[in-house]
């Protein structure tokens, strides 16, 4: 165990490392300012949900997050949505526990810290620490192997490419086998898709929900539930340690500039960046955000996931 983190660093997460490979502004304005948007998409929600209720195997857990998270709506247009978005994490829960076998033995929400380590020297990084948490690490027929869950919008060749570079899944291996030293044979990935119906003019919220859990559960489950076992070879492995420590050497030599600069190709993806009222330097853009502390899925088991 002599690869677990002893002293207080600060955490550097996938989400983190993401961030500041995308925009290094974002990341700046995230986790070094700590500034969150005061309005969350509703996806965040969902995710963490969908989550829980794998997770504990129950249904009613990932409603009650789920209820929890949201916030109160102000008209009945609102209260259709939520309705609606209520409705697909009862779909996704209950689809993912019907399809996917629930192996026994192991643990589930691990969290885990280990040091970032200099491959030249074998020296740990004194400002960062590796940090985060698997959805679930599980003994399958004597091998080890680690369990994670997303729900996706749309499951198309590219995103089933893109698993193969996926840099969370060698993120989670690298860091499970050296926190607790053993051999991970692979990570068992599985993928719920959100619904491709949507609820009609002729529809109550309620008859949309029946609709939605036939197509889950019954009509097209092949459509909805995915899986694929992965595979890291010891080369990624070593190639992910070299990007990683670069990766935090770049960050700390912006923090010694004082200058985070900006990656204007992301500006407009995925609907456009949460900050770019920040970046234009809009009158109003402070009144955007609140102050939060990154990292609350490892620190609040209620937060939505980062």
């Amino acid at each position: 165990m002599s690869a677990v983190v002893e002293q207080e660093l600060e955490m550097w997460t996938h989400s983190m490392m993401s961030a500041h490979m995308n925009c290094p502004r974002k990341g700046h304005y995230r986790y070094d300012l700590q500034l969150a948007p005061r309005v969350e998409h509703k996806a965040r929600p969902i995710g963490s949900a969908f989550h829980r209720g794998i997770e504990t195997g129950r249904v009613e857990d990932a409603l009650a997050l789920f209820d929890r998270l949201m916030p109160t709506p102000n008209d009945q247009t609102e209260t259709d949505r939520l309705l609606n978005d209520r409705a697909v994490v009862e779909g996704l829960v209950r689809g993912g526990l019907a399809n996917w076998r629930r192996h026994q033995g192991g643990q589930r929400e691990v969290q885990f810290r280990v040091p970032i380590v200099n491959p030249d020297t074998g020296r740990p990084s004194r400002t960062f620490q590796l940090a985060g948490k698997i959805d679930a690490i599980v003994d399958v027929g004597g091998e080890w192997f680690l369990e994670e869950y997303k729900s996706a919008g749309a499951i198309d060749r590219m995103y089933i490419d893109r698993l193969e570079l996926d840099t969370q899944i060698t993120l989670y291996k690298y860091a499970a086998q050296r926190m607790w030293d053993i051999q991970i044979a692979g990570v068992i990935y599985r993928v719920g898709r959100k619904p491709s119906i949507k609820q009609t003019q002729k529809e109550t919220a309620a008859q949309y929900r029946e609709r939605l859990l036939r197509d889950y559960l019954e009509e097209r489950p092949d459509f909805y539930f995915f899986q694929w076992d992965l595979r890291r070879t010891d080369e990624q492995l070593a190639e992910f340690e070299r990007d990683l420590w670069v990766q935090t050497q770049r960050h700390l030599a912006d923090r010694r500039l004082g200058f985070h600069p900006k990656n204007t190709s992301r500006c407009s993806e995925y609907g456009g960046c949460a900050y770019m009222p920040l970046c234009l330097a809009r009158p109003d853009a402070e009144t955007l955000y609140t102050i939060r502390p990154p990292h609350s899925e490892l620190l609040e088991e209620d937060e939505p996931h980062e």
